[in-house]
């Protein structure tokens, strides 16, 4: 592709720099193309109609009659689009260059694109929609999005990022939601916050004197939360059953600090609406853990580590059972 610059020579402190060279976007040269796209705020874009034609673009029924009967002039379509969103539009058609888009952009390139025969528009602004700064600050716009262009995968991706607060409010704020895609979401949504909250609860059985099966079938798990202390600490604890191998049926007592206990019930509520694997080590959730063993002076040695390490395996256990959840149909 042949691309129009213009050569500055820099001079710094005597020095001449190497050239810098500015691209110039073919299209807004006026010797090239042979038919001109005019936008509603009058700036001239001067394009190939056969490179338009490869695209899929549909111009040629917006030619004005008389277009042939001067071949010396170049023949103009006046379009109801701005120059704003068409110098985007043929930059991403035209010009092997990506650049960063906002959801505004990407949602006015997608209807220019269909608009005129296009539709490969869709997959050249796949990029844009997984970009981090939509993901992150807007992941329910990114989903519905890529839900209403056919985009699964990227869906997928946006609609697990939404998890990090759930938040219906943002779906009401949008005059172009799809019910049913609003449907998926929420289905979406509560499966992986009831996927999340599996990991804290306790068999209605074993209510009170146990732990969640994880962490009490394996001892690297309940290691991590039992009192070691014959000290006040055993006073300030409560006993719970665990295996004492894992893989076997042999089953013991142990003391697990009762801030723990607080710990896991506090997540499962947070988890309803959070269900995201950083949610576990939140430093308002995580402190009462931490300071109910400062005043033991051979807890306090080893308790935040151990805090530290078991919210990591948290994180990483939500981590993985939200990752199995798929959104519905």
């Amino acid at each position: 592709m042949l691309h129009i610059g213009r050569q500055y020579n820099m001079t710094i402190a005597g020095k001449t720099s190497h050239p810098i060279i500015t691209e110039v976007p073919p299209y807004t040269d006026p010797s090239a193309g042979d038919i001109i796209i005019r936008t509603s705020d009058g700036v001239d874009f001067h394009v190939s109609r056969r490179r338009l034609a490869v695209l899929g673009a549909r111009l040629d029924a917006l030619l004005p009659s008389t277009a042939a009967s001067s071949p010396t002039v170049k023949p103009s379509i006046n379009i109801s689009e701005s120059s704003a969103v068409w110098e985007k539009f043929l930059r991403v058609c035209l010009v092997d260059e990506e650049m960063s888009y906002t959801l505004d952009d990407v949602a006015a390139l997608v209807e220019t694109g269909l608009k005129y025969g296009v539709p490969a528009i869709v997959t050249r602004m796949r990029y844009a929609l997984m970009e981090p700064t939509a993901l992150e600050m807007e992941p329910v716009r990114a989903f519905l999005m890529a839900s209403a262009y056919g985009l699964d995968d990227v869906a997928q991706v946006a609609a697990r990022r939404t998890l990090q607060a759930i938040d219906h409010a943002a779906f009401g704020a949008r005059k172009d939601v799809s019910v049913l895609d609003y449907v998926r979401l929420m289905q979406y949504q509560n499966q992986c916050s009831d996927a999340a909250r599996a990991l804290v609860l306790v068999p209605q059985r074993q209510s009170g004197n146990s732990l969640p099966g994880w962490v009490a079938e394996h001892p690297h798990h309940w290691s991590l939360l039992s009192v070691t202390c014959t000290d006040r600490c055993a006073a300030d604890a409560r006993t719970v059953s665990v295996t004492e191998v894992e893989g076997q049926p042999t089953m013991i007592y142990v003391s697990i600090r009762k801030s723990w206990i607080t710990y896991l019930e506090t997540l499962g509520k947070t988890l309803r609406c959070r269900p995201w694997g950083p949610s576990a080590s939140e430093p308002d959730l995580l402190e009462p853990v931490i300071t109910s063993a400062l005043d033991c002076h051979a807890c306090a040695k080893v308790f935040f580590r151990n805090a530290v390490a078991f919210a990591k395996i948290m994180e990483a256990k939500i981590e993985q059972a939200v990752a199995e959840v798929t959104l519905p149909a």
